[in-house]
């Protein structure tokens, strides 16, 4: 195959862009609107060359003489953000290529970019450009030209931070580059799009796609490496790549899948919980009467013993609906949770709060009904988690508990439901972790 072939044509595919006039704006306005100009950024329009894909795209801005010294680069006043995916008429195929699906635009700039995911031949992504131009700024005519570039896996993790070392996938809650089955009687895994770090300060994003394997019975590692290709061997895997999971194939069809993902900087935790409060469903407030109107109740609040889930129990004499929010603190930071009133019955939320600074009572508990605010037995851990599995032992009163985990642990609120927990005892938690900046 020849080598990727990018270029970038208008919305209706009908005209190559080589520049772009935005006219003049003003300072506090985007430039040609918020919602931006769209393009479509293609490798090989019409499978000239029959290129080979264009991997870890990225987008960035440059002064019109390619320096970076302007404040339209230096401040990052050019937003990107990408959404789909598309195939040419030509014999493109987006097969196993996922959308970007970018819900907000991204500043690019100097030691900024905006990453794509992958683009095979005759294939373009749809992208949207505006100028956001600062309520500071002072230039006049202003000239920038836009970078688009692959198969540039090296980027700055850290301004000044030099010598990461190690192989490992970045953290994201959605589980990057984790692998599973396809969910088909055939030997298909799913792969999700992620970051992963390839070798010192080297970054490589991969799109989600789908990978087939051979339909011979044995145990492949699926692996990615650093131009980009997710592959598979049932030998040694080669050197500057990461094992993404081991996958059995038994009767041509995955039978098994065994994440084999390290991340970067993780560690063992122990943490421990000290004369722990049984779950109390009037634990953080007594009983508030309802008057038909919102309150914002911010007095008479006990916070938890250890970070807790919320419980509300509503009284049921005419019916009371709508949510109550609790308002507070989550694994360090400002959060907020609403839960929906089960009249008669307690209703319990998923996010551990460390404190509650405000109780917001709906208007539809009228004066005949109270609510009460108290906590469940979801602990919160102290730092965040990828997966169930990470928390590996769980001791209660110094004996072993770890059967209890079982379908117990949540990673999308980092929580073990504990449930239940007897009044002053002492319970211990380990598990791996990752390290947040």
């Amino acid at each position: 195959m020849a080598d990727p072939n990018p270029s970038i044509y208008n919305a209706a595919d009908d005209t190559e862009i080589t520049a772009i006039n935005y006219g003049t704006g003003d300072a506090g306005d985007y430039k040609p609107s918020s919602a931006g100009t769209e393009y479509h950024i293609w490798n090989d329009k019409g499978k000239v060359l029959t290129s080979s894909p264009m991997t870890s795209v990225k987008v960035t801005v440059r002064d019109s003489d390619g320096q970076l010294v302007e404040n339209i680069t230096i401040q990052k006043w050019v937003e990107v953000k990408s959404t789909t995916i598309h195939a040419g008429a030509d014999g493109g195929s987006i097969s196993g290529y996922s959308d970007d699906n970018m819900a907000d635009f991204q500043p690019v700039g100097k030691d900024g970019y905006a990453n794509f995911g992958d683009i095979p031949c005759d294939c373009y992504r749809k992208v949207f450009i505006r100028v956001n131009i600062p309520t500071s700024a002072l230039e006049a005519g202003v000239t920038f030209k836009i970078y688009v570039t692959n198969q540039e896996a090296y980027s700055s993790i850290g301004k000044y931070h030099t010598g990461l070392h190690g192989s490992g996938i970045v953290y994201n809650s959605a589980g990057a580059l984790k692998v599973t089955d396809n969910a088909a009687a055939n030997s298909v895994v799913d792969i999700e799009k992620g970051f992963a770090l390839i070798s010192d300060g080297e970054l490589y994003y991969g799109s989600g796609q789908t990978y087939t394997l051979s339909t011979d019975a044995g145990v492949y590692k699926v692996y990615l490496t650093s131009a980009g290709v997710i592959s598979s061997t049932t030998g040694s895997i080669p050197s500057n790549s990461i094992l993404l999971a081991w996958v059995t194939i038994a009767g041509s069809v995955v039978t098994d899948v065994v994440d084999k993902r390290d991340f970067i900087m993780q560690r063992v935790i122990s943490q421990h919980f000290q004369d722990l409060l049984a779950a109390d469903a009037d634990g953080i407030h007594a009983a508030i009467t309802g008057n038909g109107a919102i309150q914002n109740i911010t007095t008479g609040i006990t916070n938890p013993d250890y970070a807790r889930n919320g419980s509300i129990t509503v009284t049921n004499v005419a019916t009371p609906s709508g949510d109550v929010k609790l308002v507070g603190i989550v694994m360090g930071k400002n959060d907020e949770e609403s839960i929906t009133i089960i009249p008669g019955s307690p209703a319990y939320g998923n996010k551990p709060f460390d404190s509650i600074s405000k109780i917001v009572i709906p208007a539809g508990v009228s004066a005949s009904d109270t609510v009460t605010v108290g906590f469940g037995d979801k602990i919160g851990l102290d730092n965040p988690i990828v997966l169930a599995a990470d928390v590996f032992k769980k001791k209660v009163n110094n004996e072993d508990k770890t059967s209890e985990l079982s379908t117990k642990v949540s990673t999308t609120y980092h929580t073990v439901d504990c449930a239940t927990v007897v009044a002053n005892e002492d319970m211990l938690l380990k598990y791996k972790s990752i390290l947040t900046i």
